[in-house]
């Protein structure tokens, strides 16, 4: 398996495979899926023995299950999500090709997801993670109008269970949509272009199959000090539920014929969909106004006043970064980082810790740069300019108290020909992708963002 597996990722390097190697690419895998079924069989064998063993001993007791269906047409669930699960965990696990980081993502929902969400993610999970699944949408995504004329049957399969997946999962939202495979979604991908955007590097990130996460905060219990016979106080916290509903994103792609025919489209697809969806999350997480876009940071920060730190000037200051440290709560710092616009930031470079003192405010000399000893991140979407009316500059906490909620599911549809103004075609297709997803600050005094208003 391990050899099999060398040769795949080096078929997997060519960015167009003749039909040999595509051949030689469909019999490796499947000569790896049978022996991965093999090499389950045998494990489930040596633990039945073992189990007989015990029980024989007088070990252990064994009593009779109720015999599951398994997943295959998903069919009667009322066996419990447990089956369900633990396919998905294998599927999840077998994923070629795909950052580790998005398979424990992965792992995480199905170690927390419950009921129906479970039910969903796992199905999902299941369906699109099939590596015949991925080979069938790239000859869609290489030749849209014909390319399902050259699926094998394990392909059909696997591409009626997704279609299958999405009748019961999605409704409505069936019509002439593809389900994006495991390995090329964004919304279970982690992605970062670097500094300028990093609120997906350092914030909390949930995944859910639903239309909202949901989850509770509480500012904590207060302790007493009782005396010898005193009743107690009841020191019951108070419990908050903060929900973040997940908003459609959505991105427009053309090609020409030419381009479709020429090249592998589908992997270079997923990359102009990522970037795509990563540029307008920066600027929603960042300054987004929770009105059919997510909740940005600054701007639900802004919108508790004891949160906001007023300067009238106009310029920036060493002593506004250490007041903004000294007024985080104690609970907060630890975690805590800095978050600014480039040109922010090197306003601060210049600036030394204290007058007579040759040390910078800034400490590049780790990545990322350190400010008063807090990691100092970049966000190209915050204010950068300094002039009239209120400028937010500077913004400092704990991040994981900044939630983005991504829901599964990426979706593509292909427009088989685009028209000119003229009503004629212009020699292009499309292909229009969206997803879902939502963020919001949890709990506000978590941050402080300095204001200058000069």
């Amino acid at each position: 398996m391990e050899e099999i597996t060398v040769e795949i990722e080096r078929l997997g390097k060519h960015q167009n495979l003749t039909r040999s190697q595509e051949r030689k690419y469909n019999q490796l895998s499947a000569e790896f899926e049978g022996l991965d079924t093999e090499r389950r069989q045998l494990e489930r064998n040596a633990d039945i023995e073992n189990l007989r063993n015990l029980y024989q001993s007088g070990q252990v007791k064994i009593e009779r299950g109720v015999p599951g269906n398994g997943l295959g047409g998903f069919g009667d669930m009322s066996s419990a999500n447990g089956s369900v699960r633990d396919k998905a965990l294998r599927a999840i696990e077998r994923v070629q090709g795909c950052p580790d980081d998005a398979k424990h993502r992965a792992f995480k929902v199905l170690d927390t997801a419950k009921g129906a969400e479970l039910s969903s993610f796992a199905r999902w999970a299941v369906v699109a993670s099939d590596a015949h699944y991925e080979r069938a949408m790239a000859k869609i995504f290489r030749d849209p109008v014909n390319g399902h004329r050259e699926w094998s049957d394990e392909e059909l399969r696997a591409f009626q269970q997704v279609q299958e997946y999405r009748a019961m999962s999605l409704g409505s939202d069936t019509a002439g949509g593809y389900l994006v495979p495991f390995t090329l979604d964004p919304s279970i991908i982690l992605t970062n272009s670097g500094t300028s955007n990093p609120l997906r590097l350092i914030s909390r990130v949930e995944t859910t199959a639903t239309d909202s996460w949901n989850g509770v905060t509480s500012a904590g219990v207060v302790a007493h000090w009782d005396a010898e016979n005193v009743e107690t106080t009841d020191d019951s916290p108070t419990l908050g539920q903060p929900s973040i509903p997940v908003r459609k994103a959505t991105a427009f792609v053309a090609a020409s014929l030419e381009v479709t025919m020429d090249s592998d489209l589908g992997r270079q697809l997923a990359g102009v969909f990522v970037d795509a969806f990563d540029n307008i999350e920066g600027q929603a997480f960042t300054t987004g106004s929770g009105s059919g876009q997510p909740k940005g940071v600054v701007t639900a920060v802004n919108a508790v006043s004891g949160s906001v730190i007023t300067d009238a000037t106009n310029a920036i200051a060493a002593s506004q970064a250490f007041n903004m440290q000294s007024v985080l709560p104690a609970r907060w710092r630890p975690r805590a980082q800095w978050m600014a616009n480039l040109s922010i930031m090197n306003m601060f470079r210049l600036l030394p810790q204290a007058a007579g003192l040759n040390y910078p405010m800034v400490d590049d000399s780790t990545y990322p740069p350190k400010m008063l000893g807090w990691n100092f991140r970049e966000n190209s979407h915050m204010d950068g300019t300094l002039g009239a009316g209120a400028d937010n500059v500077l913004l400092a906490g704990d991040f994981t108290q900044f939630c983005i909620v991504d829901r599964v599911g990426t979706t593509v549809e292909f427009i088989p020909h685009i028209f000119g103004s003229n009503g004629r075609p212009t020699g292009t297709r499309g292909w229009y992708a969206y997803k879902r997803t939502g963020s919001d600050v949890l709990v506000p005094d978590a941050f402080r963002l300095l204001n200058l208003n000069g």
